[in-house]
């Protein structure tokens, strides 16, 4: 499945491990329902968002953070 980043930036080190992740947690959505998955900014507030994309690119589903760390706390949890 593809994932995109939108203005969010994964840094440091441990850059390919997260987006190592990102791709892991996008690949164990149902493809038949999704498309594509979103990771980033929600607004100005710095807000993180997932947002799922289906094959008519609708947004059926979207999940909120307030820090990116949350968010990659939420994906790791979900992978194990």
């Amino acid at each position: 499945m593809e994932i995109s980043l939108s203005n969010i930036r994964i840094t440091g080190q441990n850059k390919n491990y997260w987006l190592n992740k990102l791709q892991d947690f996008a690949d164990s959505q149902d493809p038949e329902k999704y498309s594509q998955i979103e990771f980033g900014k929600q607004d100005i507030r710095g807000g993180i968002s997932i947002t799922w994309f289906d094959h008519r690119h609708c947004v059926p589903k979207q999940e909120f953070f307030k820090p990116k760390d949350m968010m990659l706390g939420f994906i790791q949890g979900w992978l194990k």
